[in-house]
């Protein structure tokens, strides 16, 4: 069966991916918190925004997006955020990133996050944003303004 014919040439159907690509999106899944969280520790500690997902193979991988809106209420404090799959960091002691305030105090601002996770799981699965104080002395506020932060998890097959 042809689907196109440029210039009266046939081009066949297209039946699969070539040979090392892939990236069917498996599974969508959604978690949100709505109520407002004010963190200051220098250990991780959880936004409680969290998502569950069940792999259905163990080659799948998960890909999570994650976003809110914050504050930070004085100058010159910074937070690093990082991501846990159930009970273990799976990026690093360094986390994803930092979100810094540098000038004045109140400083509010939308933060989105995506990572690729490789669970090799069929069993489910939670992950869930966490965040610790790595300088200054503010704190920071999640769901800034009682807004609601969002988590995805999205299962690829191989």
């Amino acid at each position: 069966m042809s689907i196109i014919k440029p210039n009266n040439n046939t081009i066949s159907a297209i039946t699969a991916l070539p040979a090392g690509v892939g990236g069917k999106v498996l599974q969508v899944v959604q978690g949100t918190k709505s109520s407002e969280r004010n963190m200051s520790s220098t250990s991780y500690t959880t936004s409680q925004t969290t998502v569950s997902i069940t792999p259905s193979s163990t080659s799948s991988k998960i890909l999570i997006t994650y976003g809110s809106d914050y504050l930070i209420e004085d100058a010159n404090t910074y937070f690093i955020h990082t991501l846990y799959r159930d009970s273990t960091n799976v990026v690093t002691a360094a986390g994803l990133g930092q979100i810094r305030a540098v000038t004045g105090g109140g400083y509010s601002f939308p933060l989105f996050g995506q990572y690729l996770d490789s669970p090799s799981s069929t069993s489910a699965i939670s992950y869930t944003t966490y965040y610790k104080r790595g300088g200054g002395s503010g704190a920071l506020y999640i769901n800034w303004n009682n807004s609601t932060s969002v988590i995805i998890a999205r299962e690829i097959g191989a």
